[in-house]
């Protein structure tokens, strides 16, 4: 069998909990959108207790973990799921701060291009907005910087290391959204359906409580 470098590196960056997408990675992008490729690697991946995952809106490819009756790997999953769920406060704020900053008045998706300098000159024109980016900064341990064109820099070094942005040409002020942002949406989603399949289940189970109250009750007297 031949040396497939190009399936080596794609398994590599799957397993290390990569997102694999047009903007981070287009030629393995391409590559699993291959049917004998994608083959390939569920195959290897199944072997190591892995599957292969895809974003709702199918511009993200990620890895899963397959065997759940493990209590190892259900309790790295549950690790994680705390590590993701508890940054997402400021992951939201700054969502919803896209939007108001946006021309489209829409929050950041998938592909979106993210000028630091219209961004930046928007929030200078506005107290509320430099203090929430303050806040933002703060929540994801960002400290150092003094000033919102300070903040903002380093924010967007903190989104471009954890995967959300990719740096967009030459002057480094230029960004592109990733499908990083495409699984938060998946996940914030699945973490939303089960609370409301949670709170449907807990009214379900009060009202069968409060049921069989009013028949005890009806039959003592």
């Amino acid at each position: 069998m031949s040396f497939d470098p190009l399936f080596r590196g794609t398994v590599e960056q799957l397993i290390t909990g990569a997102i694999i997408c047009p903007v981070t990675e287009p030629e393995k992008f391409d590559y699993l959108a291959d049917s004998v490729s994608i083959d390939k690697v569920q195959h290897y991946l199944a072997q190591i207790g892995r599957g292969l995952s895809c974003t709702r809106d199918g511009n993200g490819y990620y890895a899963v973990a397959l065997d759940l009756d493990d209590k190892g790997t259900r309790a790295r999953i549950r690790n994680e799921f705390e590590r993701i769920t508890g940054q997402w406060e400021p992951l939201i704020r700054w969502l919803r701060m896209s939007q108001q900053v946006a021309a489209d008045k829409h929050p950041i998706a998938f592909n979106d291009t993210v000028s630091e300098g219209d961004w930046l000159k928007t929030i200078e024109a506005s107290s509320a907005l430099q203090e929430e980016l303050e806040i933002i900064c703060l929540k994801m341990q960002i400290k150092k910087a003094q000033d919102a064109r300070q903040r903002l820099r380093a924010l967007f070094e903190k989104l471009q290391k954890d995967g959300f942005l990719k740096s967009k040409g030459p002057s480094g002020a230029l960004f592109q959204a990733t499908a990083r942002w495409s699984l938060l949406k998946d996940q914030m989603e699945f973490v939303t359906q089960q609370e409301g399949i949670i709170a449907a289940n807990n009214a379900r189970a009060a009202e069968d409580h409060q049921e069989q109250e009013a028949l005890f009750h009806g039959r003592s007297e």
